[in-house]
């Protein structure tokens, strides 16, 4: 639902008579963010450089619209005085006194205390080399489509890889269903989407990062199954360093 649909013809005129009279709205987007102390002034309550930047690496990707980063901020900037404007309107209406608005907000208040033990006592003691996060992203931007066939045991699991690399997978199947009259093989459930690193466990990734395509993993051992795995195709992105640069805070927060 967009921002004028959501509006009635009443909360029309509250928000207009809002507009005029309480928001100030600095919209200078440089390089560096910290060459103003306010990006905009709502009321009494004013969004800095940090307070957006938080905002926006966490926020939704439907809410960042725009062809270029720049673009992207300035709309996302004004989702975020939308946002304040309706939760003024809601507080001059006493709604924040609501049981819901209430409970939420100290679910809120003790999720940020975590947040505060994390920063305070753990975070600043761990280091992540700014290597290690352009790894992660170049990492990113490399997605395998991957055959998977899973045994019980190692040695079943052996003899079926065998019989992959001498007759090839759907000739393996024919000659198995043509053993067992009960024997079905949906290929489509054993082959994977497009997956990058961050979509699979990490067992899987590791037994599957190093093979070249087609060809077939030595069986292993995830959850008390042996898994046969044949990496079919392989994508690369290339990485530009405006992806690099958003990209970073969120990958230095998974490293952690």
């Amino acid at each position: 639902m967009s921002f004028n649909k959501y509006l009635t013809k009443k909360n029309i005129s509250i928000f207009l008579g809002l507009v005029l009279a309480i928001v100030t709205v600095f919209l200078f987007f440089r390089n560096n963010s910290n060459d103003l102390p306010v990006l905009a002034r709502v009321g009494q309550k004013i969004i800095t450089p940090n307070d957006f930047l938080l905002n926006y690496e966490f926020g939704f990707p439907h809410l960042k619209i725009g062809s270029t980063l720049n673009e992207r901020k300035r709309n996302y900037l004004q989702f975020m005085i939308n946002e304040y404007l309706f939760a003024s309107d809601a507080e001059s209406k006493n709604l924040n006194l609501s049981s819901e608005v209430k409970y939420q907000t100290e679910q809120i208040r003790r999720e940020l205390l975590l947040e505060s033990i994390i920063n305070n006592d753990i975070k600043n003691k761990i280091k992540v080399n700014p290597e290690e996060i352009k790894e992660a992203i170049n990492k990113s931007k490399v997605s395998f489509k991957f055959f998977f066939w899973p045994e019980t045991d190692f040695e079943n699991a052996m003899i079926i890889k065998k019989m992959f690399e001498q007759n090839g997978i759907d000739d393996t199947f024919k000659k198995l269903s043509g053993k067992k009259s009960d024997f079905h093989f949906d290929y489509s459930k054993y082959v994977s989407d497009y997956k990058t690193w961050q979509d699979i466990p990490e067992e899987t990734f590791k037994a599957i990062k190093d093979l070249k395509v087609n060809e077939f993993s030595n069986p292993i051992k995830i959850d008390d199954v042996y898994y046969v795995f044949q990496v079919q195709d392989i994508r690369r992105e290339t990485l530009r360093n405006e992806e690099y640069l958003s990209q970073a805070p969120t990958f230095q927060k998974n490293y952690f």
